[in-house]
């Protein structure tokens, strides 16, 4: 079956957040995650995980959240 967030579990229902960035700073995620072969929508999701929980305390209601990514 395919998943159009494979890095996402069966039951998560993915949201949109949109937001407005400068066209540099778009760029440069763009380009980064090109030579990286990321997908943008990974990166930032990963990167929000990780601003958010870097502390190793996430809220009792994260934990189904915090799953680890299926390959």
């Amino acid at each position: 079956m395919y998943t159009p967030f494979p890095y996402q579990g069966a039951d998560a229902n993915p949201s949109q957040l949109a937001t407005r960035i400068p066209q540099w700073l778009y760029r440069e995620l763009k380009l980064y995650c090109v030579e990286n072969n990321i997908p943008i929508s990974r990166f930032v999701t990963e990167t929000l995980r990780f601003a958010i929980y870097q502390d190793k305390r996430p809220p009792l209601r994260a934990k189904k959240y915090l799953a680890s990514p299926k390959a």
